[in-house]
């Protein structure tokens, strides 16, 4: 009866930190209160205070928990066939799934209101995010995807910025651009950037 307990709690934590950041996604972090999203779910605040001490709290313990799954969801991406063309594919659809509705002004709050928040962030974005762009950057050119003189470690801080840029609402404005159209821009340029240039080939087969 304990491990069912347990299980039900868990899962219910859980699902308060989905509500939550839905929540965040659509509105941003600072706007958002705990009755808000209390009264999304259905559900006390007595009850959400049950499992999260305060707001800051809870947008740490679900940040932590959504980049997990994140980390979960790119390890699928890349599957099992090793072709690093089919894999890039995935990603780019799951770019566009992860960005479509979602409101830049949730990491403009989180980065401004919420640094410890923010760090888990940084640390997905160096550590995982980097990583995969590094890994599929020396997959390509091993394949013959990509040319083999460019320089893996520029390139996938590069990108890490343009991931950044795209960010900034003083740049692009959430009423002017969609946020998963432009992270796909990005993955595109970056993608072109390192193919062969015209007039040269790859080797892939």
């Amino acid at each position: 009866m304990a491990v069912e307990k347990n299980t039900e709690t868990q899962t219910q934590r859980e699902k308060i930190m989905e509500g939550a950041y839905a929540l965040f996604m659509k509105y941003g972090i600072r706007s958002v209160t705990m009755d808000e999203i209390s009264a999304s779910m259905g559900i006390s605040k007595k009850t959400v205070y049950s499992h999260f001490n305060d707001k800051n709290n809870l947008i740490f313990e679900g940040t932590k928990y959504l980049l997990t799954q994140k980390k979960a969801e790119i390890k699928d991406c890349i599957g099992s066939d090793h072709d690093v063309i089919t894999e890039m594919g995935n990603v780019s659809r799951h770019i566009r799934e992860s960005f479509q509705y979602m409101n830049p002004t949730m990491f403009y709050d989180m980065k401004k209101y919420y640094p410890d928040s923010w760090a888990l962030f940084e640390d997905f974005k160096e550590n995982v995010f980097r990583q995969e762009v590094i890994r599929s950057l020396k997959e390509g050119i091993s394949q013959g995807y990509f040319r083999s003189d460019i320089d893996v470690d520029v390139i996938s801080k590069l990108r890490l910025i343009l991931f950044d840029a795209v960010l900034n609402m003083d740049e692009f404005s959430p009423q002017e651009y969609n946020m998963a159209d432009l992270q796909i821009k990005v993955f595109d340029f970056s993608c072109m950037a390192c193919s062969p240039r015209k007039g040269q080939t790859g080797t892939k087969k």
